[in-house]
C-alpha cells in the first residue's frame, strides 16, 4: 500500500510543517509523502522495508529533482544512535535487513501514514523482540499500535506527531496500552 498523492498532501497540510524542520516518514512507501514534505523545504528522511519499493522511490526523487534521505529497513527495529546508513538516489542500494543501522531520534515532526494490521515476520523472534522494546507490544498487538509508539520515541521533546491511523486505534481493546501512554507522556 501507498499513500495516494491526495492524502499525502492533506496530511502535510493539517501536519504544518515549516521550513528547515527534521522530518521523519517512517513507513515511505514510494515516496508521496516525502515529497510533499520536502516540497515544503524540510529535510526529510524517509525509511522504507520493501528495497524494491525504496529503489523506485529513489528513482522517483531523482526524476522529480527530490533530495531525500531513504533508509531502507525496517523501522521498528531501527533504534536512536548517532550513526546512520543512508540510501539516496545517488547510492547503490542493497537489502540492509541485516545490517544493524540506526537513526537519529530529535525530529521535529514526524509525518506517517501508518501501516496496520497482524504483524508478520519470517523471523521467529521478531515480536519477541519488539516486546523487549516497546511496551505496547504486549498480548495480541497490530502494526500500528508498536508503529505510533516507535514514531513517538524520534521526536523531539516539543516535536509533533502527525499520522492517519485506524479507528481500532480509538476503541480495541488491545491498544489500550498505546492510548494509555499518548494521554500520559504526550500532548493531543
Amino acid at each position: 500500500f501507498t499513500t495516494p498523492t491526495e492524502v499525502a498532501e492533506f496530511l502535510v497540510g493539517i501536519a504544518q510543517v515549516e521550513s528547515g524542520q527534521e522530518v521523519l516518514d517512517p513507513a515511505s512507501g514510494l515516496g508521496n509523502l516525502s515529497r510533499q514534505l520536502a516540497a515544503r523545504d524540510t529535510d526529510v528522511t524517509a525509511v522504507e522495508l520493501n528495497t524494491r519499493v525504496a529503489n523506485f522511490a529513489a528513482f522517483l526523487n531523482y526524476f522529480l529533482d527530490f533530495e531525500i534521505d531513504i533508509i531502507n529497513t525496517d523501522f521498528l527495529t531501527l533504534y536512536p544512535e548517532p550513526e546512520q546508513q543512508i540510501l539516496t538516489d545517488e547510492s547503490t542500494f542493497s537489502n540492509t535487513s541485516s545490517i544493524s543501522i540506526s537513526i537519529g531520534d530529535q525530529f521535529d515532526h514526524v509525518v506517517v501514514d501508518v501501516p496496520f494490521g497482524n504483524l508478520k515476520s519470517e523471523d521467529p523472534n521478531y515480536r519477541e523482540q519488539l516486546q523487549e522494546e516497546l511496551i505496547t507490544a504486549t498480548g495480541k498487538f497490530n502494526t500500528e499500535d508498536v508503529f505510533i509508539e516507535k514514531a513517538l520515541r524520534h521526536l523531539k521533546e516539543s516535536g509533533t506527531l502527525t499520522a492517519l491511523i485506524p479507528q481500532g486505534v480509538l476503541y480495541r481493546d488491545n491498544a489500550q496500552t498505546l492510548r494509555e501512554l499518548i494521554l500520559e507522556d504526550y500532548t493531543l
